[in-house]
């Protein structure tokens, strides 16, 4: 919920130039608009960055009707915006509001979702190796304490660099609950279930996603709705209770005793009769020794090594770089299709919902697909399907009229 929610907790409304004699005088939104603020044919709508270079004390004077008369827009000069003024009808506050991120402050607004990538790029990358040191059961509690912290921190930042950098922590913690807990699921379960397991795994992002725009819906103050959105990460707190170790992550630091104390629970509670102990700690002692060292090296040089170490077997780097390069298409379309509700449709909380609902039957479908047809022709055959759909949006927009696009859209969207 927390990536997802750019879309509401960033959204821009319509805004213009904050005229102060014209306010005080009591003239109207629309009187502002159609004597103040030049109209973008293109567009259709009023500028939002500059306004006529006028004297407005004098149009005042004469009030708006004989105002209207003597301007001639054509021959008046534009200058920028010292202020704006924005159409509250639908959002009370958003981050772009709050701090003016329009216009020459434009950049500022991407730069806040950038953070999310930058946060989740840097906990990928350093997570893993933490996870190795220091245990997967450790690591997903430290994020989870440190994600509902920053998450709910997030509602109090007074300013938009404050907010930037408390987004990049709620990403790589969140990363780092996400990674943990997934690392902790596929060494658990038995191989033939890992990827039932692992598309189920998601699930539960689909039924965030479409939990947002029903939140945002009620609740539409940005610092409210982000205390809103972070309530449900206070579930993290039974990992404490609920989530174990990795038995696999034990037995390769030796831990035997511990490991076999959570396999022994994992049988009684299947209803199975475990093997004995002697016979499980053999098994241990053997997965142990088959297991390369990697106390070799420490810190940074270590995962340094460990990414040297995929990319110096041939078979092992091409199968590598083929799945960076699918992840690295996957995220481009996601969040590029996911996060342009405004551009793709006039309705945002549709749109966000309908992008949460569609995601279920694909990952419902997607167990038995992989079962079926195999995980390379899977995927290839998603990749196929997801390029013809974009190609035909791409067609929608380009080659249709404008007014019949934007209906379109939002039938689709």
């Amino acid at each position: 919920m927390q990536t997802m929610s750019y879309q509401v907790l960033g959204a821009t409304p319509d805004y213009w130039c904050h005229v102060d004699q014209l306010l005080e005088a009591n003239w109207t939104t629309q009187q502002i608009l159609h004597f103040a603020i030049p109209f973008n044919n293109k567009t259709r709508k009023h500028e939002g960055c500059q306004m006529y270079d006028y004297n407005y004390t004098t149009a005042v004077v004469m009030g708006y009707d004989e105002a209207m008369v003597t301007l001639t827009p054509n021959r008046l000069p534009l200058v920028p915006c010292q202020h704006r003024d924005y159409d509250l009808s639908v959002y009370k506050s958003t981050i772009t509001t709050e701090w003016d991120l329009v216009c020459e402050r434009r950049a500022m607004y991407s730069t806040t979702q950038a953070a999310t990538q930058i946060g989740q790029l840097a906990g990928f990358f350093l997570l893993g190796y933490i996870m190795d040191m220091y245990g997967r059961r450790r690591t997903v509690l430290v994020c989870s304490f440190l994600y509902i912290l920053t998450a709910f921190g997030m509602c109090f930042s007074i300013n938009i660099w404050f907010f930037i950098i408390l987004k990049v922590f709620v990403a790589s913690t969140g990363a780092g609950v996400y990674l943990g807990s997934f690392v902790i699921q596929m060494e658990t379960c038995i191989s033939k279930d890992r990827s039932l397991f692992a598309t189920m795994y998601v699930l539960p992002w689909s039924v965030g996603y479409m939990l947002i725009p029903g939140i945002a819906y009620w609740v539409r103050s940005w610092k409210w709705l982000q205390a809103a959105l972070s309530l449900p990460c206070l579930v993290l707190i039974a990992h404490y209770w609920l989530l174990p170790e990795s038995p696999r992550w034990l037995v390769l630091q030796g831990r035997y005793d511990e490991a076999l104390k959570l396999l022994k629970q994992a049988a009684n509670m299947n209803g199975n009769v475990p093997p004995s102990d002697g016979t499980i700690l053999t098994a241990m002692h053997t997965i142990y020794k088959k297991e390369p060292s990697t106390k070799t090296h420490t810190g940074l040089v270590k995962i340094l090594c460990d990414y040297v170490a995929i990319l110096r077997l041939k078979k092992l780097r091409i199968r590598a770089l083929i799945i960076f390069g699918c992840w690295f298409i996957c995220a481009l379309v996601y969040y590029g299709v996911s996060l342009n509700a405004t551009n793709l449709s006039t309705d945002v909380y549709l749109y966000m919902f309908l992008g949460g609902l569609l995601e279920v039957p694909s990952y419902v479908l997607l167990w038995p697909a992989i079962a079926f047809f195999g995980r390379v022709k899977s995927l290839a055959g998603l990749f196929f399907m997801c390029g013809v759909s974009i190609l035909i949006v791409a067609c929608i927009i380009f080659f249709l009229p404008e007014g019949e696009c934007n209906f379109h859209l939002q039938n689709q969207g």
